[in-house]
């Protein structure tokens, strides 16, 4: 679960959730922390690259506040869990397979867009490319443990017909 929170510009979702545990065994302070830290960040890196390369660096400092956020949150909570991370299968193989999905995304919407006139349409299909690659090669890599496979109910679904 959280190699792919890393490996997806780290979700605020999955964020919130591991926020959530440290209230819950009593780490009170470390979400406002790195919430704070984290916006530190985002501003430097904005007044520093807004200048240069103008507003296309905003979407990209916001994942970056994102991925600094779930960096230090997820980091305490191993910590007070004390549960060793195993770095392959948790940041290594996600992120190899986010790379990919990136790229299949990339490619498919600009090769589809020479052949469909509709973005809608070439941004639908590349969405699902890019989500298809994705498992894909999580399943390849064996990434996914049996049991986060039958937490996925399409994945049930395929894995029954086999």
């Amino acid at each position: 679960m959280w190699g792919q929170a890393l490996s997806l510009s780290s979700s605020p979702t999955t964020t919130q959730v591991a926020q959530g545990a440290l209230n819950g065994i009593g780490k009170l302070v470390v979400p406002g922390i790195s919430v704070v830290v984290a916006a530190v960040v985002k501003y430097i890196l904005n007044v520093t690259l807004i200048p240069i390369y103008g507003e296309i660096i905003v979407p990209i400092t916001t994942i970056i506040y994102h991925l600094v956020n779930c960096l230090i949150v997820t980091t305490v909570l191993y910590k007070a869990l004390k549960s060793k991370r195993d770095i392959k299968n948790v940041i290594i193989k996600p992120l190899f397979a986010a790379i990919a999905m990136g790229l299949a995304v990339y490619f498919t919407y600009k090769g589809l867009g020479l052949i469909i006139a509709s973005n809608v349409l070439n941004m639908g299909i590349s969405i699902i490319v890019g989500a298809l690659v994705y498992f894909i090669l999580l399943l390849m890599q064996k990434t996914l443990t049996k049991q986060e496979q039958q937490s996925i109910p399409i994945l049930n679904k395929v894995f029954s017909k086999f």
